[in-house]
């Protein structure tokens, strides 16, 4: 009994076996047949396939995938004969798809790929979509998509920032408000600048603040600077201090009574060398006050606040040239220390155009050049904060270190009496800014000599 079990299984085994062997001879016929008939025929798109030599003959941008005919990576399939290759924007174009398969939100417009409506185009791989204020953004385009009057302000230089409004246009609720005229708009009379900006009027053809008034600083109001005077005080005829502009001896005289109007100047009647016009006692790098010949920082005229009694640091900030210290911007002129703080405070921009120079080139107006090309405000230098990404503006030998001599060909605007180096904004600020009180010695003109007449 066992050994017919032992041969029916053996017999079992070895029918099996055969089996197998002639399955697999008959796969390799068949594989043979095709490998065969595979080199000298042609495959297309979607048809079964060994070898990537098939699929080529029928379409040269294809390959042998998983044993069927496929496009090469980046080529989508056009028909069963044409694989088409995807492109990045700007590039030439067929069909949209070759675009949107390689740039998600473009098309194939007028034959290069090109972002879909309500998409800006950021270097050539990406349609980026509309930034609303506050959001992240990557381009001022991206913001004006949601809102035109944004723009992106950059946290990393040119790689990331958020939306904010323009200068010249005020944040309601999730827009940018901006009026249909501002300083700096052309205009045909007053009341069209009147009906938009309060306390202005047409001057040139443009929109300026009326007299009186002044822009004021981050913003489209006229903001008034001689509030409390009267047009006496406001008048050129009153009293003129020394080495100021006069028409009549009486103006020098309510000033200081031992002077006179000599050669359209206010000078001393005495003629002496100590004090004059080209010698008045306040520092060169420093504004005079018309009539009480106070002397204030240069960094103080033009910037929308009346600093001088008789307003005379605002009052000429409508004419040309522009008091010292200050800088033209269109119709009017803005203080110096505007100049390169990243903000727009001129209608057209001029302010915070060529804010990065070249080796051998200055920065705009009194601003201070960084080692790396970078213009900032002039009070940037040695105020005890780093503005240069450099750290330039800050050099501890100039800033800090007392009673040392200065090095030659070294920046050093005003020469402390302990040493140390500031910018000519420091001076006559009413407050130390150097340590021992000498940048507010000489905010006061000189007075002219008593005229002692012999008998």
């Amino acid at each position: 009994m066992n050994g017919q079990i032992f041969f029916l299984l053996t017999w079992m085994t070895v029918g099996l076996s055969k089996g197998k062997l002639m399955e697999r001879q008959t796969n390799r016929a068949e594989r043979y047949t095709l490998e065969h008939n595979d080199i000298s025929s042609t495959r297309y798109l979607g048809e079964a396939c060994v070898s990537s030599g098939a699929c080529r003959r029928g379409n040269r941008d294809s390959v042998c995938h998983h044993g069927v005919c496929t496009c090469l990576p980046f080529h989508m399939a056009q028909n069963a004969t044409t694989c088409l290759p995807t492109a990045l924007l700007g590039f030439e174009c067929f069909a949209h798809s070759q675009c949107s398969l390689r740039v998600p939100n473009s098309g194939c417009i007028d034959g290069t790929c090109q972002c879909s409506r309500g998409y800006t185009p950021y270097r050539r791989h990406l349609c980026l979509p509309p930034a609303r204020l506050g959001h992240k953004c990557f381009g001022d385009d991206q913001c004006r998509l949601s809102d035109k009057h944004s723009y992106c302000k950059f946290i990393i230089p040119n790689v990331y920032g958020r939306c904010y409004c323009d200068e010249s246009a005020e944040h309601f609720g999730q827009s940018c408000i901006k009026p249909r005229l501002v300083i700096g708009s052309r205009c045909s009379s007053s009341a069209e600048c009147k009906a938009h900006i309060k306390n202005s009027l047409c001057h040139d053809s443009t929109c300026v603040c009326d007299y009186g008034f002044t822009i004021g600083w981050t913003d489209n109001r006229c903001v008034a600077t001689l509030k409390g005077l009267n047009e006496n005080q406001l008048s050129f005829n009153q009293k003129a201090s020394i080495g100021q502009p006069c028409t009549s001896w009486a103006q020098c005289q309510a000033a200081d009574f031992h002077s006179g109007c000599i050669d359209g100047y206010c000078q001393c009647i005495a003629g002496e060398m100590q004090c004059g016009r080209n010698n008045t006692g306040c520092h060169p790098l420093t504004f005079q006050c018309r009539s009480s010949g106070r002397c204030i920082s240069r960094s103080l005229t033009c910037n929308g606040h009346a600093d001088c009694e008789d307003a005379s640091d605002e009052i000429d900030c409508r004419r040309r040239p522009c008091p010292t210290g200050s800088f033209p911007c269109g119709a009017h002129c803005i203080s110096g220390m505007f100049i390169c703080d990243g903000i727009q405070h001129c209608a057209d921009g001029s302010d915070e155009d060529r804010c990065q120079v070249e080796d051998g080139e200055e920065c705009p107006g009194n601003s201070f050049k960084c080692n790396d090309g970078t213009c900032v405000p002039e009070h940037a230098f040695c105020n005890s904060i780093v503005d240069c990404s450099d750290g330039s503006d800050e050099p501890e030998q100039a800033c800090k270190r007392e009673y040392r001599k200065k090095k030659s060909g070294e920046y050093c605007p005003v020469k402390c009496g302990n040493g140390r180096c500031r910018s000519a904004a420091v001076l006559c600020t009413g407050q130390d800014g150097c340590g021992d009180n000498t940048d507010e010695k000489q905010c006061e003109i000189c007075r002219c000599p008593t005229i002692i007449h012999q008998v």
